[in-house]
């Protein structure tokens, strides 16, 4: 998987980031089988675990747990949305969080 994150991005999440140990996780939650009927996207500060897919984009780690990479397209890119102060999660072919604060 790959993640994009645009120079403008990478300094807003940087003002954001709690903790210089903090990477920022993207993860995809459900109840039940995971078929996505009740499918969830995630994207927060957390502490990476050892198990974790890992990039580092600029002096940004993104970590994404094996099963939620599952639910996610290869390419994603994370955008800063200033109207409206946060921060969206995409790809070519799915808008999986439009307007998340970290």
């Amino acid at each position: 998987m790959e993640v994009i994150i645009e120079p403008n991005t990478h300094q807003r999440l940087m003002e954001c980031r709690p903790t210089t140990d903090a990477a920022l996780r993207l993860a995809a939650l459900h109840e039940g089988c995971g078929c996505g009927a009740t499918l969830l996207y995630e994207m927060n500060w957390d502490l990476p675990q050892p198990d974790d897919l890992r990039q580092e984009v600029g002096s940004i780690t993104v970590v994404v747990d094996r099963e939620s990479a599952l639910y996610f397209d290869s390419t994603l890119q994370v955008e800063h949305l200033p109207d409206a102060n946060g921060f969206s999660l995409k790809s070519a072919n799915q808008i999986y969080l439009s307007n998340t604060a970290l």
